[in-house]
């Protein structure tokens, strides 16, 4: 019973891990990645394919090209992608470094229209797009041939994994030469001379993954196919900027209603919705702007503080000097004498003796003679009955010498 017992067990942990076991079916295509669907493979046997060149990786657009010399010759770009995106500028520059003497191998499913139309060329099938989006764990497989050797049958290869794959619809023979075919016998590698270089267009571009490489002898393959460049090569590059910009041509043409939008012409050919748009975005950010200013209430002009204490000594003045009353005028300017003192110069004033008048001249520093005059004034007045305008102006100029000083 034990031993049933242990069987049982092993069966169930043998198919566990069985079960465990999938196949990674993320398409890389990145030279570093070892999974089925990367490329770590092909890169690694370069040098032993192109012994006296120097194996680099490009990852800038054509054109621009930091491991290649565009006006050079001898050297060799080759780039594996499930797709290949591309302006004509980069068309232009890629077919300009061809025909100075260069090769470029590129192995894709999807040629962008751009170089199509520089070829003349078209092709058909199920497009890396399709695939991934309909048929991503479809039993499938791949078979395509090599037909190098001129008057031979063309060779088979294939895999298990997965036959993302497309054929040229129509091949100018004259203007290129068939190197491979597809499961159903229609062109899938060609070579076009281009002034004095080569340029190789394979759309099975699976054929260089590890998983289609290591499988039974398919190295042959890869090694035959990479055998029609150039072994003298300088210099081979690997392409990595196709990598990174998949799709971008497919993004492009699909605008988002806001381009059509702006696109949109009318009869005469303008563009006004466009011109419309603009202005509007213009004047919302002149708003912006505007509405960004700090924003502040005007500050109030503070008059200066009136002293009314003043304003009012000076109008009952004017009244008792109005009246004739100059006694009682003078009267009261020495009462107002007599607390500016106090609240001043912190000196008692019921004595106006000497030793008052020495204090405010030592605390004021106002010449004595004149606090003896004003002190000896404020004295007569109590005594007067009447009091005449140049004696109530004279005492009035000896108030404002004290109080100027």
């Amino acid at each position: 019973m034990g031993v049933l017992l242990v069987l049982v067990c092993l069966l169930l942990f043998t198919r566990s891990r069985e079960e465990f076991r999938q196949l990674n079916t993320h398409f890389s295509f990145r030279k570093t990645d070892k999974i089925p669907y990367g490329t770590y493979v092909a890169y690694n046997q370069l040098p032993a394919l192109f012994p006296k060149a120097e194996i680099k990786v490009e990852r800038n657009a054509p054109g621009i090209w930091k491991s290649l010399d565009e006006n050079g010759r001898g050297q060799v770009l080759l780039a594996v992608t499930p797709q290949v995106s591309i302006d004509k500028t980069e068309v232009t520059a890629l077919l300009r470094f061809v025909g100075n003497g260069n090769s470029v191998f590129l192995s894709t499913t999807e040629l962008p229209s751009s170089l199509r139309e520089a070829i003349g060329a078209d092709i058909y099938g199920v497009s890396f797009d399709i695939f991934r989006q309909f048929a991503p764990d479809r039993p499938d497989s791949l078979t395509i041939s090599l037909a190098i050797d001129s008057g031979k049958i063309p060779q088979q290869f294939n895999y298990p994994g997965h036959s993302i794959d497309m054929q040229f619809d129509r091949v100018d023979e004259s203007r290129a030469l068939v190197l491979g075919y597809s499961k159903n016998g229609r062109p899938n590698f060609v070579m076009l001379r281009i002034g004095q270089g080569q340029l190789f267009l394979h759309l099975a571009p699976m054929a260089f993954t590890n998983y289609f490489i290591l499988h039974n002898a398919n190295m042959a393959y890869y090694e035959k196919a990479l055998s029609l460049l150039p072994a003298s090569a300088s210099v081979v590059a690997w392409d990595e900027y196709f990598i990174s910009h998949r799709n971008r041509e497919n993004k492009q043409s699909k605008p988002n209603w806001l381009t059509a939008l702006m696109n949109l012409k009318n009869s005469e050919g303008k563009k006004p919705f466009g011109a419309a748009m603009w202005v509007l975005a213009g004047l919302l950010l002149l708003y912006v702007l505007n509405e960004m200013r700090r924003k502040q209430r005007p500050v109030p002009v503070i008059k200066k503080p009136a002293n009314d204490s003043l304003d009012f000594v000076k109008t009952i003045g004017r009244l008792y000097h109005d009246k004739g009353d100059h006694l009682n005028l003078a009267r009261k300017m020495a009462a107002y004498f007599l607390e500016h003192v106090r609240n001043r110069y912190k000196l008692p004033t019921n004595k106006l003796d000497q030793q008052f008048c020495d204090a405010l001249h030592y605390k004021s520093g106002i010449d004595l003679s004149l606090i003896l005059s004003i002190t000896s004034s404020i004295e007569v007045l109590e005594q007067r009955t009447s009091l005449g305008a140049k004696e109530l102006a004279a005492f009035h100029a000896s108030l404002e010498n004290f109080y100027n000083y």
